[in-house]
């Protein structure tokens, strides 16, 4: 059978190798906004694109120059721009692994009333648009005797979040450090500005899970830093409540491509944190676990054989750099 040609975006992150190295049966093709980007050098040829409204004229003029059979977006962005001109790329035989239904990942508070009206359970949660909503709702979720989450609903990759509490510090939640506010300093933050929507959260305290899901195949993945980023490794762990709650999620989006969530198992069960329309570029280091979801993706795409399928339950994935670390 003739290699499939593969197009990759965001070959500059951090996972792009071990990404690049889990499509090695076929030809792989990489895209990123930095010349320079790391993964240019693992590829069998790459191409700096612009941001901006150029980017879907020149995507697609890359498609059919270099004749690819699929598009595996690595940013939502890329997700939600290609979704406008999805129809010019399926008119020319090009698959985009992505869901049919972008719109629905725009925005936190969009997918959240989506799963909520399906019974699936999501944190608290109250959207404003104005400074002075804000009051209102930190006190309908508690504050100050605990704290809460006040994050842009259009925000990605932890950026965009606070978390309000009455004694504000620093803290390690969403990215490697988010400030803590307290509600008068966040009132001084936003009223002199314009403010975006913003989702007032609950804040969950527990176990947090990466999710992997393609089809009916679930891969739920234990954070060992809670908080995910920077990726420092997870535990694949068999939970029955987390995997209950994926393939509800998978039945209501029925997105038959390899896409992520985010979920934390509190005390009252698992909540829906994120749901992401494209790969968490965490799970191409499930491959050193024998489990390549990448090529397991191309596989069924295109029907090729796929031979068994072993999910490895129990086994612990560390990045490299850790790995030194300990050792």
């Amino acid at each position: 059978m003739k290699r499939k040609n593969i197009l990759v975006t965001c070959v500059g992150s951090s996972m792009a190798y071990m990404i690049i190295k889990s499509l090695k049966n076929y030809n792989v093709i990489g895209v990123d906004m930095d010349e320079n980007a790391v993964g240019k050098h693992f590829l069998r040829k790459f191409y700096c694109v612009k941001p901006g409204k150029e980017y879907n004229n020149e995507m697609l003029s890359i498609c059919k120059s270099e004749k690819i059979d699929m598009v595996i977006p690595g940013a939502d962005e890329e997700v939600f721009a290609l979704a406008s001109m999805s129809s010019h790329f399926w008119a020319a035989g090009i698959i985009l692994a992505m869901p049919s239904n972008s719109f629905l990942y725009q925005s936190k508070d969009v997918m959240y009333r989506h799963l909520d009206s399906h019974n699936i359970d999501t944190p608290k949660w109250i959207l404003i648009d104005k400074a002075p909503q804000l009051l209102k709702a930190v006190k309908k979720l508690g504050y100050a005797k605990k704290p809460v989450i006040l994050k842009v609903a259009a925000g990605r990759g932890g950026r965009g979040v606070w978390k309000l509490t009455y004694g504000a510090k620093d803290s390690t939640f969403g990215r490697s450090s988010v400030p803590e506010k307290t509600l008068t300093e966040m009132l001084n933050i936003l009223q002199p500005t314009e403010m975006p929507p913003m989702i007032v959260m609950e804040n969950l305290e527990g176990d947090f899970y990466d999710v992997d899901i393609l089809g009916k195949t679930i891969v739920t993945r234990k954070r060992i830093n809670p908080v995910g980023i920077p990726f420092k490794g997870n535990v694949i762990e068999k939970n029955k409540e987390i995997i209950a709650i994926s393939k509800k999620v998978q039945a209501v989006l029925n997105n038959p491509y390899l896409y992520d969530i985010d979920i934390c198992l509190t005390t009252d069960g698992p909540k829906i944190l994120e749901v992401n329309p494209r790969p968490s570029g965490s799970v191409a280091a499930m491959t050193t676990l024998g489990l390549n979801v990448y090529d397991l993706m191309v596989k069924r795409t295109f029907g090729i054989d796929e031979g068994k399928i072993s999910i490895p339950f129990g086994k612990t994935v560390i990045p490299y750099t850790i790995a030194k670390e300990i050792k």
